[in-house]
Order: structure tokens, then sequence, then C-alpha cells
């Protein structure tokens, strides 16, 4: 895979990607995260490129060949961080590359390295928490959906990352959503979720 960064501190947008040149990909952004999605006092998420290059190198064990691909992440956050969310879309060169969302270990291995990565970029204060994360099949926003929680510890608080990981066509999207334990989230995963996966089919060939 060809690797281009470009990070957009004043935006919540992290895009990697190396994508043929001369391809036209579908504007991805217009699916993603955005600020009608979340409160008024949200602000952009500060995502930095290290966290972005790790969550590049997860690439080749989701992807199931060495297809071209970009990686982009929107993300917004109360501003304590406390509580947030954030799309994350991997759009392959062919739907082929994509691998069909089910309970299997071969899908849920490379999964859990792709979320504890992208946990580490949306929750960087955190300082432990359990290593694992728990999952189960969801019928929302698409049948074979895979529903997921991580758990990690901020301060004293334990935080909740809930995701929800489905794919359109050639993209593989990932929404999240967190918050305190104590708490609860601004809206629940499967809400926005299926916001989402609505926007994508209108942008993404399916074909």
């Amino acid at each position: 895979m060809l690797l281009r960064l470009l990070f957009v501190p004043v935006l919540p947008v992290l895009l990697l990607g190396g994508l043929a040149c001369g391809s036209t990909p579908s504007d991805l952004s217009d699916a993603a995260l955005a600020p009608e999605d979340v409160p008024d006092e949200w602000v952009a998420a500060e995502l930095d490129d290290a966290h972005g290059q790790a969550l590049w190198d997860t690439l080749p064990e989701v992807l199931l060949d060495d297809s071209d691909a970009r990686l982009i992440i929107h993300a917004y956050e109360e501003e304590s961080g406390l509580h947030g969310a954030a799309t994350l879309f991997i759009e392959a060169g062919s739907a082929q590359a994509i691998p069909e969302s089910d309970d299997s270990d071969e899908f849920l291995g490379p999964l859990s390295l792709l979320l504890s990565t992208e946990d580490a970029m949306l929750l960087p204060e955190a300082r432990g928490g359990d290593p694992k994360a728990y999952f189960s099949v969801s019928e929302l926003p698409t049948p074979q959906s895979i529903r997921s929680r991580l758990v990690r510890l901020i301060d004293d608080d334990l935080v909740h990352s809930d995701s929800l990981t489905f794919n359109v066509g050639n993209v593989l999207a990932v929404v999240t959503v967190w918050y305190p334990e104590d708490g609860a989230p601004v809206e629940d995963v499967a809400g926005i979720a299926e916001r989402v996966e609505s926007r994508l089919r209108s942008v993404v060939d399916e074909t």
C-alpha cells in the first residue's frame, strides 16, 4: 500500500490514503459524522498523525488483499473529552477487499486491533482499563453488523466506547460513541450508525 498523509488541524478530519493516481473516489465526508449529529457545544477532537499512522498500519490485517485504500476519520467531543463520537471509514479499491462483518475469529481478531488503535487516538489520556473488546452481532444498521464495547480508565472515570461496524460496498465503516460508565451516551450508537449508513449508500457505488 502507498501512503499519503493529510492532517487538517482545524477540522475533525484525518485522511490517509493510497488510491491510484487519476481515480475519483466518492466524497465520503458527506456521509461521515457531522456537526448536526452532535450537540452544538461539542468541539473537534484533536487527531494526530502519529495515531493516524498506527491506524493505517492495521489495514493489512483488516483488508482481504493489498487493495489501495483510504482511511478517513471524523470526530467530535465534549470539552472534557469524556463524551464524544466518531466515524471511521476504510475505503478500499474494490468491495472484494472489504471483509464481510461476522462473528468469526478471522474478522473479530483484526477488528479488535483496529478498534483498540482507534480508541488510543480518540482517548489519548486513557491510562488503563479492560484490555478486552466485547462483541455481539446486531441487525442495525445492517444485518450482521458487529456491536462492540471497550472500557478505558481516564483519571478516575471508567469510559465506555461503543461501536458498530458494518460495510457498504467498498467501505468498511465504524461508528463510535464514548461516555463515562456512570453516565449515558449522547445517543445510542445505533441511531448515529443508521444515519451514517443511509448517507453512505447515497455516495458509495455498490454495483
